[in-house]
């Protein structure tokens, strides 16, 4: 795993670029994918250490039926995710948490929310006692 590294899936080009121009400042290593397929490809070649998953992707799989995959395998489950997207309802928010989300933002998103629970969960230069 490279040091800092954060998938991001998500089809909207504005919205993987707003976090690359977030996160790559920060230190943070960046890689992308636009749809479900291609987000697990990714995760299996090089694991992350976070991932920001969008709960709706184009195709055949969403990306809460990628949550559940990512959460089933060894190699991904301790893998820390963030949940995006463009709804706050309730029951979207609730399936998330419990199919294996750490946490859910609601887009659009702010830059100081997005790192704040990044750091939260996956901070650059944990503090030691």
């Amino acid at each position: 795993m490279k040091k800092g590294h954060v998938l991001v899936i998500d089809s909207d080009m504005a919205t993987l670029q707003g976090i690359i121009n977030a996160l790559k400042p920060k230190g943070y290593y960046v890689s992308s994918a636009n749809d479900a397929r291609k987000g697990f490809s990714e995760a299996l070649s090089e694991v992350p250490g976070l991932i920001i998953l969008n709960a709706s992707l184009p195709g055949k799989e969403d990306g809460l039926s990628l949550l559940k995959q990512f959460r089933s395998m060894a190699e991904l489950n301790p893998v820390k995710i963030i949940m995006i997207s463009n709804s706050a309802q309730p029951e979207i928010v609730a399936q998330a948490i419990r199919s294996g989300a750490n946490d859910f933002l609601v887009k659009p998103l702010k830059a100081d929310t997005l790192l704040e629970r990044i750091t939260k969960w996956f901070p650059l230069n944990p503090v030691t006692k």
